[in-house]
């Protein structure tokens, strides 16, 4: 099979990958909001956050499921995410409301809601997808050097468990912006991933988790701009 390196690209593992995350909150979008709202109501691994009566819980999810049945979605979840903003779940109202906008050809409200969305979140599934979400909007823009220079620079806001496969997009990105040696050193970069990141001196490795499959893909891809073929 003769490989046509941008349409390669295109339709491979860049397409794969994002979808990882992407499908697994559209599978599991429940259990995602659901281990959020616990830890709010925990208290637990939100730094700075008070302990929460159940009712605001209650009516974050009141709120929420009447946001998506009234007509004026795109209001109603602002209303949401300005009513509960003290609450990490408020991040899942904007994740609808970048849907609803996308849904509506509207990329520009989108892309401002996900800039908003980044500026208020560290690492975590939400930070996760609204960056997946943005290099998309990219992507199908066919804005390639937009959309690698904002991955390349987006890395910080990855889940540990996704990095690996994450890195694998940002080359490829490189790659179709025409930034080849950038790409390479991406790829070089994912190949050498440990095993352990606790017996690494790299900091760089430090809370990445390894992935045999992203770790062998990065090393084909190596070996496909060798060739000539990428």
């Amino acid at each position: 099979k003769k490989f046509s390196s941008k349409e390669f690209l295109k339709t491979s593992d860049l397409h794969t990958s994002t979808g990882k995350v992407l499908a697994f909150v559209k599978a599991n979008k429940n259990i995602v909001i659901l281990v959020c709202l616990i830890l709010v109501g925990l208290g637990v691994g939100i730094p700075g956050y008070r302990l929460y009566h159940t009712k605001r819980v209650e009516a974050f999810n009141q709120q929420l499921f009447v946001a998506a049945k009234g007509l004026k979605k795109a209001d109603n979840y602002m209303q949401v995410i300005k009513d509960f903003s003290d609450l990490q779940a408020h991040q899942y109202a904007r994740l609808k409301l970048v849907n609803h906008y996308i849904d509506n050809q509207d990329n520009e409200s989108a892309l401002k809601q996900i800039d908003e969305g980044l500026l208020q979140t560290k690492a975590d599934i939400f930070s996760t997808v609204l960056v997946l979400k943005k290099i998309n909007i990219l992507k199908k823009d066919k804005d390639f050097a937009q959309a690698s220079s904002f991955a390349k620079t987006s890395g910080i806001k990855i889940i540990g468990d996704f990095k690996a496969n994450y890195k694998l997009i940002v080359g490829d990105l490189l790659l179709l912006a025409g930034k080849k040696e950038d790409a390479r050193a991406v790829y070089d970069w994912v190949s050498q991933i440990p095993r352990d990141d606790k017996q690494t001196q790299n900091l760089e490795y430090k809370g990445v988790v390894y992935d045999p499959q992203a770790v062998n893909q990065a090393k084909d891809k190596l070996l496909l701009i060798d060739l000539g073929v990428l």
